[in-house]
């Protein structure tokens, strides 16, 4: 009778203990699955939203009406951009965020700096994308945010607009540096991406003032190559506008100094220097009546050292006028003077045609060419060689091309070649942008129309210390036959200069349609390279021929070694043909490094080959001391 008591007592404890386990069971997984919804909601880190509502450019082409909804410019925003909050990272808060912008957010995720929105988005021309991005941050800090965006963009962060660009580019890393604030805890950057056509994104990537201060050195040329908005001015107006650049706001390292001078060279005012960061928007024009004027830039380092140079000219708009059709009704002066002279004069009726021959369906050149024209043709008419300056992007010490001769090439020098007052040995590079055939006029080329190209070649020698030999044209240059000698010659003068008359190792680095005459330059024996670098090569389809080009090469150059960029997004040239180009390479055993670049197309690397290739050659040129070093040592 005992031991049935116990029995039905331990039944009865075990009920509740049992009853009580379950309830405590369920009560832990409501938690746990409480908690794990929260840190669901709170597991978004970026939003996005493409408004249906076609982007207007300012001052650009107008919309067809066919396109229906709402419009929106660049400046205007299409919601109230304090309603994206740190709280708006979460299942709930995108709801309560839809609400109040009117939009449509969608939450994605992406480990990656650069955002493809031709990818992520509806296809078509004319758009806008905001983006929402929450960033924790474990302390308060100030870093710069390296930002590159096709089109333009505004960025708002924790809800303050710091920063904006309307302009029609590509995605490039380190187009714009801007200083953040960023506090302890989460932080939102959102960003307005305007789409004008083709592909668009979005880069950005937060950057140490250490960082920030080596990417300046490198982009000198790039942040002072195109500083005026126009260099064809209104003829009432009194100030140069300058081209808005983030990267200049915060650049301490150097200073920029200018003067005013006539198309003879005289200086018309006195000099003035400031701290690069101070340099604002708009300078004073000299209160003088010249209405031609050169803008005389410099920039230096800290110690001085002059990094880069430029003239500009600068005229007012009923004088160019005026001069371009005198220029146009003197053309014997030009036709009788040799064949720069003729080229330039051919230039003038390129660029100028809209004056001249009142086509309006001529193309529209940039202020910028058409003042280098107008300035090189004034030159050559008005006989003076010491009036005759090099315009455009140049650096200091480059001298002029010949006078009485059109020169398909030009050197560029780095402005310091020496090391603590050392001769040191430094590389050539030649390099090719284009396709120089028959057919080809210079002022209807890519390359004539757009200054990038020869940033980038100056922005490579400046800071890489290398000699850069480069496309050179004055006019209407057809072909870059004849010129040979001329190469040869500057190849030899750069090879030499600073080395003691030791040979200097020769690059020769081709973009696009470049890879075409580099190849047939390499099958003369007098170029002798030691690296061939080529990016985005343009080859052809036919595998036959493009063997026989190679196997020609291997018999005047057996021990090239060939470097290879080429961009996996790449529909202008698809990757196929350059995979079919470097397995014939290794097939003739040649030495190649091939590098397929992610997200990157014809016209846009998500990378620097430049930089690339220049660790190639310092590594390869470390490797030959070195076995230098080894034979002294063995010889001793």
């Amino acid at each position: 009778m005992f031991r049935g008591y116990q029995k039905r007592r331990l039944m009865r404890d075990v009920g509740v203990q049992g009853r009580w386990f379950i309830f405590v069971l369920l009560m832990s997984q409501i938690i746990v699955n409480g908690c794990r919804r929260e840190s669901t909601e709170q597991s978004y880190r970026l939003l996005l939203t493409n408004p249906p509502l076609t982007y207007v450019v300012d001052g650009g082409k107008p919309i067809p009406d066919s396109l229906s909804g709402r419009r929106e410019t660049f400046s205007q925003v299409s919601f109230n951009t304090s309603a994206v909050q740190p709280s708006s990272f979460s299942r709930d808060g995108v709801r309560l965020l839809n609400n109040l912008s009117g939009l449509i957010w969608k939450p994605f995720q992406s480990k990656d700096s650069v955002l493809q929105l031709d990818r992520m988005l509806r296809s078509g021309d004319n758009q806008i994308a905001y983006i929402a991005e929450r960033v924790e941050m474990p302390c308060d800090t100030s870093l710069y945010l390296s930002l590159g965006s096709d089109d333009g963009f505004i960025l708002w962060v924790n809800g303050d607009s710091i920063a904006s660009h309307s302009i029609g580019r590509s995605v490039h890393p380190d187009d714009e540096l801007i200083p953040v604030r960023l506090h302890q805890g989460a932080n939102v950057l959102l960003y307005k991406v305007t789409q004008r056509d083709g592909s668009w994104g979005l880069y950005r990537a937060f950057r140490t003032k250490k960082q920030a201060m080596v990417i300046l050195q490198t982009k000198i040329p790039v942040m002072f190559g195109d500083l005026p908005q126009s260099c064809i001015l209104e003829d009432s107006e009194s100030w140069l506008h300058l081209n808005s650049d983030t990267r200049r706001r915060i650049d301490s390292l150097h200073y920029i100094f200018w003067c005013w001078r006539d198309w003879n060279g005289t200086v018309l005012d006195s000099i003035v220097s400031i701290p690069v960061y101070a340099l604002s928007d708009s300078i004073s024009l000299p209160p003088i009546s010249d209405k031609f004027l050169l803008w005389d830039v410099s920039v230096t380092g800290q110690d001085k050292t002059i990094l880069f140079r430029e003239q500009i000219p600068i005229a007012f708009k009923d004088e160019v006028v005026r001069r371009v059709r005198q220029i146009n009704r003197d053309s014997l002066s030009f036709y009788n003077n040799g064949a720069d002279a003729q080229a330039r004069f051919k230039a003038i009726q390129s660029v100028f045609a809209r004056i001249i021959s009142h086509d309006t369906t001529a193309v529209v050149y940039a202020t910028r060419d058409q003042m280098q024209v107008l300035f090189g043709a004034w030159s050559i008419l008005h006989k003076n060689p010491e009036s005759y300056v090099e315009t455009g992007v140049q650096l200091y010490g480059i001298g002029n091309p010949p006078k009485q001769e059109v020169t398909a090439w030009r050197m560029f020098s780095p402005t310091v070649t020496h090391e603590d007052h050392k001769q040191v040995t430094i590389p050539t590079v030649l390099a090719l942008h284009v396709d120089f055939d028959n057919t080809d006029d210079y002022w209807q080329t890519y390359q004539a129309q757009s200054h990038t190209l020869s940033w980038r070649w100056t922005a490579f020698s400046d800071f890489y210390r290398m000699h850069i030999i480069s496309p050179y044209f004055s006019g209407s240059v057809k072909g870059f036959s004849g010129s040979s000698e001329r190469l040869h010659h500057l190849l030899q003068q750069a090879s030499f200069i600073d080395s003691g008359r030791k040979m200097a190792p020769i690059t020769a680095l081709a973009w696009s349609k470049g890879a075409i005459t580099l190849l047939e330059l390499l099958k003369k024996p007098w170029f002798r390279v030691n690296n061939v670098a080529l990016i985005s090569p343009f080859l052809p389809e036919n595998s036959n021929e493009v063997l026989h080009e190679i196997i020609a090469i291997k018999q005047v150059h057996p021990d090239i070694h060939w470097l290879i960029w080429h961009g996996l997004d790449d529909t202008d040239v698809p990757v196929f043909i350059n995979r079919q180009f470097v397995k014939l390479l290794k097939e003739q055993r040649f030495t190649v490094s091939y590098t397929e670049v992610p997200y990157s197309t014809y016209w846009n690397y998500f990378t620097d080959p430049e930089q690339e290739l220049y660790q190639a050659i310092s590594k390869e040129r470390s490797i030959r001391r070195d076995q230098k070093d080894s034979m002294a040592k063995v010889n001793s």
